[in-house]
């Protein structure tokens, strides 16, 4: 058991390591120069050389991809250029409300597919067990982003059972203080338990 979970571990991190070293090639592989997407088509070669140097853009394609590994797999993921913060924290920011999201999302696809799969397994080869893997066939060869539309469109436009598709709280509604950086808690820890209710509804589909 544990050598099978030291396998799966290895090959974790090589799957890690290839899809790094795969993002950055294409990347690397765009057409166009990214200082001048950053600084716009009147950008000076003053401005274009500084922004080369800051970004390691100089440096040939080796040495930059050799030190991208050593920063990514130390932690470092460099810093936006939109808001100049570092992209850990940007990723820790919004990680509280992601997994509000995710955690029940996990939860209820492992309690549907454990029931579903002990169902399909006690009628094995009958009717039941053909349809469940039909089906589940078609859903893994859906599109994740198509699946949510189709998702949409019948429980939120048909059913009107779901809640509308614009986030926790509207642009409209004040976000309660931050705290832990997440809505429905940060609600809770401020009392205001009517925008609880209202950040809670996208999860409990109550409206």
């Amino acid at each position: 058991m544990i050598r099978y979970i030291i396998s799966r571990l290895l090959v974790a991190a090589l799957l890690l390591c290839g899809l790094i070293t795969l993002s950055f090639g294409l990347v690397s592989l765009l057409p166009g120069d990214p200082a001048v997407a950053l600084l716009g088509e009147y950008a000076t070669p003053a401005d274009v050389a500084r922004i080369h140097a800051e970004l390691g853009l100089d440096l040939p394609f080796w040495e930059r991809y050799l030190g991208y590994m050593s920063r990514t797999l130390s932690g470092d993921l460099g810093h936006s250029l939109f808001t100049g913060s570092s992209v850990s924290s940007e990723i820790l920011t919004r990680l509280p409300n992601t997994l509000i999201y995710m955690v029940p999302g996990l939860a209820l696809a492992l309690i549907i597919g454990m029931a579903s799969g002990t169902f399909a397994a006690y009628r094995y080869r009958r009717f039941a067990d053909k349809a469940f893997t039909f089906w589940i066939s078609i859903l893994m060869a859906m599109p994740e982003f198509v699946l949510a539309l189709v998702l949409l469109f019948v429980f939120y436009q048909q059913l009107r059972i779901a809640p509308a598709p614009i986030g926790m709280l509207s642009s409209a509604q004040i976000t309660p203080p931050r705290v832990t950086g997440s809505i429905p808690l940060d609600a809770i820890v401020a009392g205001q338990w009517v925008r609880f209710r209202q950040s809670s509804a996208a999860l409990s589909f109550l409206s």
